[in-house]
């Protein structure tokens, strides 16, 4: 997969993974969230990496949370919700 919304570098057994949206506050949105599940499944199959290291890029926010124009379009549900990002289907 290719990457657009975060960084993802591997070297010395150490795996970083960085949120890259410094001039949102690196809020995630349904790409981000697509890019960090693939990235920490790589991570997890990958028997060379054995720290993994997640930070934000920039100097003022780690990660704000989720984009707000994509939940207050669905109210955090819906077809765009964040179950849905996941691939997966809500606890509930």
């Amino acid at each position: 997969m290719e990457y657009k919304d975060i960084l993802y570098e591997k070297k010395d057994h150490v795996a970083r993974v960085t949120i890259n949206r410094p001039e949102r506050y690196n809020a995630a949105q349904p790409q981000t969230v697509h890019e960090l599940i693939d990235a920490f499944t790589r991570c997890a199959m990958d028997g060379d990496v054995g720290v993994v290291v997640f930070t934000g890029a920039g100097e003022k926010a780690f990660c704000t949370g989720g984009r707000s124009g994509t939940r207050a379009a669905t109210g955090g549900r819906g077809s765009s919700g964040p179950w849905k990002w996941a691939g997966s289907t809500s606890p509930s």
